[in-house]
């Protein structure tokens, strides 16, 4: 078959793919392999390019850092900092905050930097109403002391993994 024909059944499963995400009715990893096997079928991919994606380290170490992120977040570690900080808002505004970003910065290097963000944003909104403040002076430092500490290392962020790989 001609090259503009596989490049047309590409984009197709491509916008289908991303059409099976945005709705949500069969889980995403079955939509992805769905798409890539439709792909090898159909002869625009060859099996050496579909294995040649799982010799790549980069999406097992960001499915490992998720895994670690929802241990994380299952034993309470990230809700008994956010407990700690809106402790701090009582005593010291800017204590608070500089503790908050100080927190988001070492645990995002570690652990993901998204979870991170998701975690502790229900707990900046409730230390913004306890300091009788508006959220977005809290959540716009939270994401970029996230994405600070996400950048100190090689695992804070899945975007480091995949220019590493």
């Amino acid at each position: 078959m001609s090259e503009h024909f596989y490049i047309v059944i590409t984009y197709v499963v491509l916008i289908s793919v991303f059409i099976g995400f945005l709705y949500q009715r069969v889980r995403p990893h079955l939509v992805a392999v769905t798409g890539m096997v439709f792909l090898l079928i159909v002869g625009a991919i060859d099996t050496k390019d579909m294995m040649s994606v799982f010799s790549n380290s980069a999406p097992i170490t960001i499915a490992c850092l998720f895994i670690i992120s929802a241990a994380l977040d299952q034993t309470g570690i990230i809700d008994t900092l956010g407990r700690f900080l809106l402790k701090l808002a009582t005593k010291n505004k800017y204590l608070a905050i500089g503790s908050m970003i100080l927190v988001v910065l070492v645990v995002s290097a570690f652990v993901n930097n998204t979870p991170v963000v998701i975690i502790l944003t229900p707990v900046i909104i409730v230390l913004a109403e306890k300091l009788k403040d508006y959220p977005s002076k809290y959540l716009i430092p939270l994401s970029y002391a996230a994405i600070m500490g996400g950048t100190c290392t090689l695992i804070g962020t899945s975007t480091n993994l995949v220019v590493n790989s």
